[in-house]
């Protein structure tokens, strides 16, 4: 995408290679315009930013939705935001129910030790039950629901 300017101000964003051949339709350009051509008529593509680190359970990311001139390059900045307490509680519900759902799948994946063991009248190995017992277990770990420590399938 690109951004049209005037005296090193953004005065149109998006501004795209057809909008730029429609406001010039009286000038023949080539199939595909060179940067250099586009710049010379302000037109510059718009870089993005590295993302910025931060902490997902409190905040979020927001993308400018103008870019700024940083050096000699159109950026599009990404600024931290603090979410507020509706939109933390918002998050750790509907991550905790993603992480229940993966938990049920993996219990549901292993029901068939349960059922060989009632079929068979035999017991359930030690391993099968420290394992079902720490998938039931994970809500209560600590960080929970970002942080997940998934216990090893035998």
């Amino acid at each position: 995408m690109y951004v049209k300017t005037e005296n090193n101000t953004a005065v149109k964003y998006p501004y795209s290679v057809y909008e730029f051949r429609q406001a010039n339709k009286n000038v023949s350009f080539p199939a595909v315009i060179s940067e250099t051509i586009l710049n010379s008529y302000n037109i510059f593509s718009v870089d993005y930013a590295d993302a910025p680190s931060y902490n997902e359970q409190t905040q979020r990311v927001e993308h400018d939705t103008q870019p700024t001139l940083v050096g000699n390059s159109w950026v599009l900045q990404n600024t931290v935001v603090n979410l507020t307490d509706a939109e933390a509680q918002a998050l750790r519900v509907s991550r905790a129910a993603s992480v229940r759902v993966e938990r049920q799948s993996l219990l549901d994946a292993c029901e068939w030790v349960v059922y060989r063991s009632i079929e068979d009248s035999s017991s359930i190995s030690d391993e099968w039950k420290a394992y079902r017992k720490a998938l039931r277990d994970v809500p209560t770990q600590e960080g929970f629901p970002f942080t997940v420590s998934w216990p090893t399938r035998p």
